[in-house]
């Protein structure tokens, strides 16, 4: 059985972009997650406090418990924590779509059947996953936090009634984000993808920076998409020829 933690970012009101994203992997490699970012958590450097929970938006913002570090130190802590996921073994994928685009190309009969720019991306999200699983014939249990429960399962529900073949594949639990490592690793590989994407929207830059670029140069297996301009288009095209198709 495969393990996954997944989480979003760019969910409030006014972001260019929403994204989920995650981690897949085996027990083992989960557990060796937790135990080092446990030993992190309890001290994250000599000169630096323990810390609760990590959270990547609170360190780059030196926010909550991050209050008071210096931008050498979040650099530090950040990397410290990146470092624990990639040499854990897990796998990174993360799938955010431009909520601009969406809203503008995605409406009417189509936008009652898909829903909104989030589910796009948590159902983009879900589905490599479940790929990833299928590819090894295993079965996905799949972690959630908590406080989104009630949308995690209104949209799982959802695909279960499409793809019933689908349903032995895919487990689901919710759990507290502060409490279980592998929903905080999910948070930093979510708002990573999140803060790319949303920077290369506005300025049209490419480069993932250097925290990103070292998660996808050295992890396992990094997969981060973006459904753009272009690539809604495509996708609506299809659906609106699949409508079509059916309603004949």
């Amino acid at each position: 059985m495969l393990e996954a933690y997944f989480d979003d970012s760019g969910t409030h009101n006014g972001s260019r972009v929403v994204v989920w994203g995650g981690l897949v992997g085996h027990a083992q490699s989960f557990a060796h997650l937790d135990a080092e970012w446990q030993r992190l958590l309890a001290c994250p450097d000599p000169q630096l406090k323990p810390l609760k929970a990590f959270h990547l938006y609170s360190c780059v913002h030196r926010t909550g418990e991050f209050e008071g570090y210096t931008q050498g130190a979040s650099d530090l802590v950040r990397s410290r924590f990146r470092t624990a996921i990639i040499e854990s073994g897990v796998a990174a994928v993360a799938c955010g779509v431009d909520i601009r685009e969406w809203d503008h190309q995605v409406t009417g009969h189509l936008r009652e059947l898909v829903g909104g720019a989030e589910r796009c991306a948590f159902g983009l999200c879900v589905k490599l996953s479940v790929e990833m699983a299928g590819s090894e014939n295993e079965q996905l249990n799949a972690h959630f936090d908590r406080a989104r429960e009630g949308y995690v399962l209104n949209v799982i529900e959802g695909a279960r009634l499409l793809y019933p073949d689908a349903n032995h594949l895919f487990g689901t639990s919710f759990c507290p984000v502060n409490a279980y490592t592998g929903l905080q690793a999910a948070d930093t590989v979510a708002y990573e993808s999140y803060a790319f994407l949303r920077d290369m929207l506005s300025s049209e830059k490419s480069d993932p920076g250097p925290h990103l670029r070292h998660l996808i140069a050295s992890a396992e297996s990094t997969t981060i998409m973006l459904m753009g301009r272009d690539e809604i288009a495509n996708l609506v095209e299809k659906m609106q020829s699949a409508v079509g198709e059916y309603r004949q």
